[in-house]
């Protein structure tokens, strides 16, 4: 007997498809995994997540795109890709949280993007 997808599942593996979509949906959905994210996470799993060391690396790399911005300002070269960069490691971390954390979803997530990639 298969098991029913909920709804964070559903918004998972609507991600590769998203791609295709356009990039309003995919940041609809990566927003709002992120949201979920942070409404699931556990203060024990949250600090757990804010002492690995690819999330001090993000948030560094987020902090010195920022600084570099102000020094250079180069206001007409992306100035809202390196104000705006700190999302990145957020929604790496919430997929990251929800892949690996969920039964089969890892799974289910790679056939999704095979399918994909071979159609």
């Amino acid at each position: 007997m298969s098991k029913k997808l909920t709804y964070k599942e559903i918004i998972i593996l609507s991600i590769p498809p998203s791609f295709l979509i356009g990039p309003l949906i995919l940041e609809i959905a990566l927003v709002i995994i992120s949201i979920l994210f942070f409404c699931e996470v556990k203060k024990e799993n949250l600090k757990e997540i804010l002492n690995n060391f690819f999330f001090k690396f993000f948030i560094s790399f987020s902090i010195y795109i920022f600084f570099s911005f102000l020094i250079f300002q180069r206001f007409d070269d992306g100035y809202t890709y390196s104000v705006f960069y700190f999302r990145y490691p957020i929604y790496f971390f919430s997929l990251y949280y929800f892949i690996f954390n969920f039964e089969k979803l890892d799974e289910y997530f790679l056939k999704t993007i095979l399918f994909l990639n071979v159609f």
